[in-house]
């Protein structure tokens, strides 16, 4: 099975326990927090490859409540549909996705860009400000990865104002790079 394709991402979904567990137990909750520690509680989050919810769940647990989620999982739109209810979740691939109504969201971008032609998709979205994760290591639905704040800033370079980028590390080898800027 192609590890890019929608299919792939149900069956992920589907199996792993990663996405069953309480979001404070998953091995993205040290990024998550300093993702929503770049977030402003009262301005609407657009979050792009949003999976399962886990990261939703926790922003909704410190008081936010403008929030759409967008995935092209159907089995990830269905786990975060009950995890919190009240937000909005679309089954969409990000390249059908109509951001018109979205220039006064903030985007979130959790582990997504790794994933796909994110300089094309980047192009499309509202210049708006924008909080995004990407990987320092490799896996078989990875395109790419990233080594340094230098190289993130170079590679965004002429779509994104980075502003700031930190380094999270998530175990003794791999390291998660969240980053804030605004989209040019």
């Amino acid at each position: 099975m192609n590890p890019f394709a929608k299919e792939a991402y149900d069956k992920k979904y589907q199996e792993s326990q990663e996405y069953v567990k309480h979001y404070s137990k998953s091995v993205y909750y040290i990024m998550w927090r300093k993702v929503m520690s770049h977030l402003t509680i009262t301005k609407p989050i657009l979050d792009l490859g949003c999976g399962a919810g886990n990261f939703a769940e926790m922003i909704h647990d410190f008081g936010f409540r403008e929030y759409t989620g967008v995935d092209f999982s159907a089995q990830a739109i269905g786990m975060a549909k009950d995890l919190v209810p009240k937000y909005t979740w679309i089954e969409s691939d990000l390249f059908d996705f109509d951001y018109s109504q979205y220039d006064n969201a903030t985007i979130v971008a959790t582990e997504t860009f790794e994933h796909i032609d994110d300089l094309a998709l980047i192009k499309r979205l509202p210049k708006t400000e924008i909080v995004f994760s990407v990987p320092n290591f490799m896996a078989e639905n990875h395109y790419r990865v990233y080594t340094s704040d230098e190289q993130i800033r170079e590679y965004y370079n002429g779509v994104i104002d980075i502003k700031q980028v930190d380094m999270i590390q998530v175990n003794a080898k791999a390291v998660i790079f969240v980053c804030k800027g605004t989209i040019i």
